[in-house]
């Protein structure tokens, strides 16, 4: 009795009573080894006997049948998942993804994609991108103005200010108006990138913040810790006046004296409150954008921004009065850099002093005597005036003047500023050029140019004329203007340009629609455009009248200063390589700056026997017209379209453009007129990432960001395919096409840069080496974030532990180790090597307990260490019970389960 129970608590000690850790421990200690079991399940199936293992590893393979598994799902069961999770969390985390181990743990396989699209959405732009908080543009962008919108505390952790946030991936891809982007950025962050910009110039000062006395005031002030004085800039709060106009109507301007529009305010009677709105309001319950309530002691009205400031207001809090706002890059590019001129002083401007003559002083000043008088070689303001502005000068009609500008400056293209250049002669390249060796300025004829465009609402393209800003002329007679018989348009009223005039296809110009224009008055000789005289500040547009400053001289901005922004440098002069060359003057050692020729590549096409056009950034363009060995196209930079020429095509190579007149084409510095709205978003969209993120060759992130995704060698074509670039045999980068550019940055949807960040690069990309410490990643390193959960579905247990499941001899042959054999082995199959996957668990546990049911027991003793007696082992077997000889040791665990009850049975049967 004592063997049968012998036997019969071996089975049961094996089944129910010895756990996984147990058994495996006492394998590592048959084997003389460590035999670590939680390497590969988790604690609490360690710690299960099998058959508590069976039971409950059925509930985990079902939720891979219901498309429910996650990482979590696994890690249930083996700590390898979460290792998994913890490494994708930390790369992920240097990747700028604001992702977490419990969420790449419990976000099903099937929900990873939309679940890395909202963290990529939610990360932090300077994360991804790699921007450190040091001041530069996109340091603003990402972080905005250090004092004003972040601090950097002891440990230099970037700390956030009265409710500032960092940009996110998500405000970078969902905004499409670049100026709104721009709005975080103060112009003045912007110019302090350049340490050679200077904050007191009087003009620098009005487009930085506006009108002195009007918008802003100066205080001198002490430095507490030096005792050196300077002055301060604080801003003014909003005013507006609403009163009688004389006519018994109320209107209400604001403090720069512009009307109001009635329909974007209401006045409520009973208090006197006004409630100002952004745009006209179309029901009750429109929120206003402020409120103005009048303040007794001086007449006027100020702003507040809520109902409640306003409240504190009329108690007396002049803290909560709405001030006026230093200017923004976003003001730049909203269309009227130019009019932020508006507010810089005729004296400031044309140096006009108490010494100036008479008629200067009165442009400058107004009457003297009445707006002001001389003190001491002093100009000394009277009764309230002030000096007069640009914006005075264009409403006031009585102070137009033809003196040219030139001579009250003493300007000329060679001693001027780039402002006083502009003011004086316009935009060079379109109003004029400048012969340095003879020192002569010669101004150039004025040229339109006419293209079919489709009308709005009608689907036939119109012949079309265009001034040479790009404006359409807007002044034909209402008989028609064009003439197709002579070629000519013709002109006669009071409109773009005014009086009766004529636009003739201009002598000797490649193609058919470039014009000069003829005066009624002089028919013989095309209209040139003047040196500008004093009546051109008061009816000359914004643009027209300043639009010709460069960016460079605008922001101080130089692309020889290798520590200047490199977003500037590309918003004012274009990609380096392909608008503008940098090399070295070999007597100086300077820097200079080259603008690049404007070229076109052709290649024929023999199927079609005509040649296909590619432009400069390797974008398909189509001729216009073709004649002979010249084509024309229409070229469009900074919002103007013009045409131009590739002439002598005589086979497929790059060709060098030229004007309607045959002067070579280079890319210009851009020029303020260049960021008007319409052009300000394509300008800074335009600007390859390489130019303001430094290239890491070693980093795929890096790369992927810039170049995009990287090809892969194709040995039969013999050609890199499927990407963007890839690393040559020197170890650079060579492109296949496009480099990427904030556009592809910003870009939304599916196709976005960010979005194929998830299906483009791959594990081993993101991991680099670490993968290859990880059992699972190391199989599946060309995994996307998009495609893991599958590859992990697919991963084949024999991978993932093949040295956990083999022992190899020296001749490099392998032998399954048994504790992995029952797992991996079906009995019912014992032909066959399935090859099971992490998904198949289940069938896993299945092979476990066929295997245990049907191997004998001293296998299982020995396999699995269970301590049996061997002299209990080698127990006779009864014949007449088992129906075999043997030992006992030779049954299997179902024999086993059977044979003890019909041994007892039969002792039984004896005994009595």
């Amino acid at each position: 009795m004592g063997t049968i129970g012998g036997i019969a608590g071996g089975g049961y000690y094996f089944a129910k009573k010895k756990t996984i850790r147990e058994t495996a421990d006492s394998v590592g200690d048959l084997a003389g080894k460590d035999f670590d079991i939680t390497k590969y399940l988790s604690d609490e199936y360690a710690d299960q006997t099998l058959i508590e293992f069976f039971k409950n590893i059925s509930s985990i393979s079902s939720k891979f049948t219901d498309g429910e598994a996650s990482l979590a799902t696994i890690s249930e069961v083996t700590p390898y998942a979460q290792t998994v999770a913890e490494k994708l969390t930390e790369a992920l985390a240097k990747f700028g993804l604001e992702v977490t181990t419990d969420g790449i743990l419990n976000t099903s396989f099937t929900d990873y994609s939309s679940y890395l699209q909202d963290s990529l959405k939610a990360s932090k732009l300077s994360a991804l991108i790699g921007v450190e908080p040091n001041g530069s543009l996109l340091s603003l962008l990402c972080f905005g103005e250090e004092g004003v919108n972040y601090t950097i505390d002891s440990e230099g952790n970037v700390v956030m200010l009265d409710g500032s946030k960092q940009l996110t991936v998500g405000d970078f891809t969902d905004n499409g108006a670049t100026t709104d982007l721009f709005y975080r950025i103060s112009l003045k962050a912007v110019m302090s990138t350049n340490e050679n910009a200077s904050f007191d110039d009087p003009i620098v000062r009005a487009v930085l913040y506006g009108t002195k006395g009007v918008d802003y005031i100066t205080e001198t002030t002490a430095n507490p810790e030096t005792g050196e004085t300077g002055e301060t800039i604080v801003m003014l709060p909003l005013s507006y006046t609403y009163e009688d106009d004389g006519t018994g109507a109320f209107s209400l301007k604001n403090d720069h004296d512009d009307i109001i529009d009635s329909a974007l305010y209401s006045v409520d009677p009973s208090s006197g409150v006004i409630a100002l709105f952004s745009s006209a309001p179309e029901s009750e319950d429109d929120a206003p954008s402020s409120y103005l309530a009048k303040d007794e002691s001086d007449g006027k009205y100020y702003a507040y921004k809520t109902r409640e400031d306003l409240e504190a207001g009329l108690l007396g809090d002049e803290s909560k009065r709405v001030l006026h706002k230093a200017a923004t890059l976003g003001d730049v590019t909203a269309g009227d850099f130019a009019g932020m001129f508006e507010g810089v002083k005729i004296a400031d401007l044309l140096n006009v002093t108490a010494e100036s003559e008479a008629a200067m002083r009165t442009i400058a000043y107004g009457s003297e005597g009445k707006d002001y008088k001389i003190e001491d070689g002093k100009i000394v303001m009277l009764g309230g005036a002030k000096p007069r502005t640009l914006k005075d000068l264009k409403n006031d009609n009585d102070l137009i003047s033809s003196m040219y500008l030139k001579d009250i400056l003493g300007v000329t293209p060679e001693n001027g500023n780039d402002t006083t250049i502009a003011l004086a002669y316009g935009k060079e390249g379109k109003n004029y050029i400048y012969d340095k060796s003879t020192k002569t300025v010669t101004m150039l004829k004025k040229t339109y140019t006419a293209r079919y465009v489709l009308p709005s609402g009608a689907g036939v393209p119109v012949l079309t004329l265009f001034n040479d800003d790009g404006v359409k002329v807007t002044d034909e007679t209402a008989t028609g203007a064009y003439d197709s018989a002579s070629n000519e348009w013709h002109f006669d009223g009071a409109g773009t340009n005014g009086g009766t005039y004529t636009a003739k296809k201009a002598e000797n110009s490649l193609g058919k629609y470039t014009y000069h224009i003829y005066s009624s008055e002089d028919e013989s000789s095309p209209v040139t455009y003047d040196y500008r005289t004093i009546s051109d500040l008061t009816n000359l547009d914004s643009q027209e009248l300043l639009g010709g400053i460069t960016l460079r001289s605008a922001l101080k901005i130089n692309a020889a200063d290798s520590s200047a922004d490199p977003i500037l440098i590309a918003l004012a002069y274009g990609t380096q390589g392909v608008a503008y060359e940098l090399t070295k003057d070999s007597s100086t050692g300077d820097t200079i700056v080259t603008m690049k020729p404007i070229a076109y590549t052709a290649s024929y096409d023999s199927a079609n026997g005509a040649y296909v056009w590619k432009n400069e950034n390797g974008v398909s363009v189509v001729p216009s017209a073709v004649n002979g060995s010249a084509y024309e196209f229409i070229r469009t930079e900074n919002g103007v379209s013009r045409y131009v020429y590739a002439q002598n095509v005589a086979g497929a190579g790059e060709y060098a453009l030229c004007d309607a007149f045959g002067n070579s084409l280079t890319y210009e510095e851009r020029t303020i007129s260049s960021l008007k709205s319409a052009n300000a978003k394509e300008v800074f969209n335009g600007i390859e990432l390489r130019t303001i993120l430094s290239e890491d060759k070693n980093d795929k992130i890096n790369l992927y960001l810039l170049y995009g995704k990287e090809a892969k060698y194709n040995a039969v074509s013999g050609q890199y395919e499927n990407g963007n670039y890839y690393i040559d045999a020197e170890g650079n980068v060579a492109l296949l096409g496009k480099p990427n550019t904030i556009a592809d940055l910003r870009a939304g949807g599916e196709n976005s840069l960010i979005s194929k960040i998830r299906t483009d690069l791959t594990i081993g990309d993101i991991l680099g080496e670490s993968a290859n410490d990880n059992k699972i990643l190391k199989h599946i390193t060309d995994a996307t974030l998009d495609n893991l959960g599958s590859k992990i579905n697919k991963l084949k247990i024999t991978d993932v532990f093949e040295s956990d499941i083999y022992e190899t001899d020296g001749a490099g042959n392998k032998t399954m180790k048994a504790e992995w054999s029952y797992l991996l082995h079906d009995p019912d199959r014992p032909d066959e090597s399935p090859e099971y996957t992490i998904n198949d668990m289940s069938a896993l546990m299945e092979n476990m307990k066929k295997n245990i049911r049907t191997k004998s027991v001293a296998e299982l003793n020995r396999d699995f260490a269970l301590e049996l007696n061997e002299t209990f082992l080698a127990t006779p077997l009864d014949p007449a019970v088992a129906g075999k000889e043997g030992v006992v040791g030779d049954l299997s665990m179902s024999e086993l389960t059977d044979y003890i009850p019909l041994l007892i049975a039969k002792l039984q049967t004896s005994g009595s």
